[in-house]
């Protein structure tokens, strides 16, 4: 209302004749339906009763002077009202109020912030963003690093991951970490350390001299079921578990440090002893995690099943969900459910598990689990025959992907498509569910 009343709205001008000028009547005496509810409506605005629905916004922006800057401003206007009535709605006023300080205060240093690039940046638009992709740009402290520079990723990978992050640190009564309060939080933090864990020398020596059976002995005389070593161990058992199950896909079969089929039963076995040693002796979230990681092992479509695997995925996904779900990760602990239901031969339930997770989106989904809901989700419905389903999980999965950026987007639609018919017909080949 302050960019109408500013910009369009006359000095004397009283409000009824106001809406009835952006209506298209000039003399307010003729009396107007539209525009007496109109009227009512940006009293209504004026005093924060709710923000302007978009077939309202385009109302007010046909009346208005063509000046692209301000309907620009308009439509911004009302989004950030729409996003300030939902935060109030969900954090309540006070946290409503802090978050909005801390926008105005990260606006105001971004916009610092561009204006210093000024003399580095390209002229060109698109390669002006390329180059604010470049962290040397937008995340040269470590503020900048964690709440700038994921929103230039295109594909915004990183941010799903942070948010998740900070849901993850809310207290049990779901209040947040502190909103910085003044432009001095922009300078605080540290950078990450990035961690490099290599392989024990005679497990990597082996696998130099592409002896398969002699890396998995070595493994076992260094981590025996007795080892004390739980994260070094699970470490070791997430190497073998990619290992075996890339085996199991004829593209990438024997490329490499890779072993051929036949050999990938013993590494998917020696990367289960090591993560069943390594959760038995952890302790705490340490063993939540690691348990959480022989979870995800054990619901790989493809991995053969043991008959005591669906026990033990249930025991697992129980301790799991009781994780997500303290941690505001509901998403995650639904995709997972998904799965299991899916092995377990309940594809009806699987199937709303997995659009359940769906729901909650990619911050409460995040990492391997959004990947996962986004490749097998659409394969179920599709198996079900669920249309709709199946319709705004392909659409779902475009918009994360294929329209993002895309160079030849109809192209790499249609390249997408058809490598997702193989990967339909090499899952349903492998498709091992647990043993009834």
């Amino acid at each position: 209302m302050r960019i109408l009343d500013r910009q369009v709205r006359h000095a004397d001008e009283t409000e009824e004749a106001f809406a009835h000028r952006l209506c298209g009547h000039s003399n307010a005496d003729v009396k107007s339906e539209i525009a007496i509810n109109l009227g009512r409506d940006l009293r209504r605005y004026r005093a924060g009763d709710g923000p302007p629905s978009i077939a309202k916004v385009r109302q007010i922006i046909g009346g208005c002077p063509n000046e692209p800057d301000l309907q620009a401003k308009l439509v911004l206007s009302a989004a950030i009202d729409r996003n300030v009535h939902k935060a109030v709605s969900a954090f309540g006023p006070e946290h409503a109020l802090s978050l909005v300080k801390y926008f105005s205060l990260a606006f105001k240093h971004f916009s610092e912030l561009l204006k210093s690039l000024t003399d580095e940046l390209p002229t060109d638009d698109d390669k002006a963003w390329i180059a604010l992709q470049s962290q040397t740009f937008t995340g040269n402290t470590p503020f900048e690093a964690e709440q700038f520079y994921p929103l230039t990723d295109p594909f915004l990978h990183a941010l799903g991951r942070i948010i998740s992050a900070k849901l993850a640190g809310a207290d049990r009564r779901g209040r947040l970490t502190a909103i910085p309060a003044g432009p001095s939080a922009f300078g605080r933090g540290s950078f990450p350390k990035s961690t490099y864990h290599r392989l024990p020398v005679s497990v990597e020596l082996a696998f130099q001299k592409r002896d398969f059976q002699a890396a998995v002995v070595a493994s076992q005389a260094i981590y025996p079921s007795a080892s004390a070593h739980s994260a070094e161990a699970a470490r070791l058992a997430d190497f073998f578990a990619k290992l075996g199950l890339d085996a199991l896909k004829p593209e990438l079969a024997g490329r490499g440090p890779i072993p051929t089929e036949p050999a990938s039963e013993v590494f998917l076995n020696e990367a289960r002893r090591l993560f069943q040693a390594s959760h038995a002796r952890s302790e705490g979230r340490e063993k939540t995690e690691i348990g959480i990681r022989l979870l995800r092992f054990l619901l790989q479509p493809q991995r053969p099943k043991a008959k005591s695997d669906r026990p033990m995925a249930r025991r697992l996904y129980r301790a799991a969900n009781k994780f997500y779900r303290e941690t505001n990760r509901h998403g995650s602990a639904s995709c997972l459910y998904g799965c299991l239901l899916w092995l377990e031969g309940d594809k009806q339930r699987a199937l709303a598990a997995l659009l359940n997770a769906a729901e909650y989106g990619r911050a409460s989904c995040g990492g391997e689990d959004w990947i996962w809901l986004l490749r097998f989700a659409p394969m179920l419905a599709e198996e079900l025959s669920r249309k709709r389903d199946l319709n705004s999980l392909v659409k779902l999965a475009d918009h994360e992907g294929v329209k993002y950026r895309e160079p030849s987007p109809r192209t790499k639609k249609v390249m997408m498509e058809m490598q997702q018919r193989e990967e339909v017909a090499m899952l349903k080949l492998n498709f091992r569910p647990f043993p009834s």
